[in-house]
């Protein structure tokens, strides 16, 4: 019963920082379309930002492509925790692992649309798509740095 509160609650700070609106602060109602759009923005971004990394590798920056790289896994990884914390609070019991297969396609649809564009020098869209990406860099950081306080917790 407290992870369900848990991962009510924290769901709860993530979409209110992330700019949903919820009607109560006493019983929260979880936002699941809102949710669903911030995992699919996530997932875009981590194909955006492999993308990233395989243009810097190709130029031989791989210091940067290695950045890119993490940015990629750090975009994955806070889509499926945000995953696991929407399914956790309506008292289902998750792994955060079990999302994987959720979120992967995703990326892969992403990572390939983003290659395409680049390939056909669309750049326009390009740098939209990277500027979405940069609106959710926030939400990304936070999540990432949540799940590192939930790994490190005593």
């Amino acid at each position: 019963m407290r992870l369900d509160f848990l991962a009510s609650a924290l769901l709860s700070a993530i979409l209110l920082s992330a700019g949903a609106q919820l009607a109560s602060a006493a019983a929260p109602p979880l936002d699941r379309d809102r949710v669903t759009e911030l995992v699919n923005g996530l997932s875009k971004c981590a194909g955006v930002y492999e993308v990233a990394a395989r243009l810097n590798e190709d130029g031989g920056m791989p210091a940067n492509a290695t950045t890119w790289r993490d940015t990629a896994r750090g975009a994955r990884f806070a889509a499926i925790y945000l995953l696991t914390l929407e399914r956790g609070a309506s008292g289902n019991s998750v792994k955060f692992a079990e999302f994987a297969s959720d979120v992967d396609p995703l990326i892969e649809v992403s990572t390939t649309r983003i290659m395409a564009l680049v390939n056909h020098s669309d750049n326009a869209a390009v740098e939209a798509e990277m500027k979405a990406c940069v609106g959710l860099m926030d939400l990304q950081r936070k999540l990432v740095e949540q799940m590192r306080e939930l790994i490190n917790a005593p």
